[in-house]
């Protein structure tokens, strides 16, 4: 008996295990860079929540104010706040308004204020750097 040589195959379609290995990790990069930019999105959006929440404070500090309320007393009601690290006020200014210039307006004595705020961040270990004063807020009451 004779053997008959075979003829030559086709070589096989297929992807061979580097390219498998390969195309894994390509994935496993995306989806880990996903899962990075997730987490770092959350943060973002809880520091500006935060961020939102202590200027919101600082407006609603300024209005009681301006209805007569004195720092201590404001500080004691909206200290508790967990996104609120500090809240300072500096010392009224009294100004004297004219209505020069202004027929509607009526002249008289107001005391002017500027309040600051910092925001404490989630792990509450202070404002961070670039953070740390909210912008100030300036208000103005009349001296009665």
């Amino acid at each position: 008996m004779r053997s008959h040589p075979r003829p030559p195959q086709p070589p096989q379609a297929g992807y061979s295990l580097v390219e498998l290995t390969l195309a894994t990790s390509i994935l496993a990069v995306g989806v880990a860079a996903a899962a990075s930019l997730t987490i770092t999105s959350t943060r973002i959006e809880e520091m500006n929540h935060r961020k939102s929440r202590v200027l919101a404070l600082t407006e609603g500090a300024a209005r009681l104010w301006q209805l007569g309320l004195n720092p201590d007393q404001i500080a004691t009601l909206l200290l508790g706040d967990p996104a609120l690290a500090t809240l300072t006020f500096e010392t009224p200014t009294p100004i004297t308004a004219t209505n020069k210039g202004l027929p509607d307006a009526s002249p008289g004595t107001f005391e002017t204020i500027t309040l600051r705020s910092s925001v404490l961040r989630q792990d509450h270990s202070g404002p961070p750097p670039s953070d740390a004063p909210v912008h100030p807020l300036r208000e103005l009451r009349p001296i009665r």
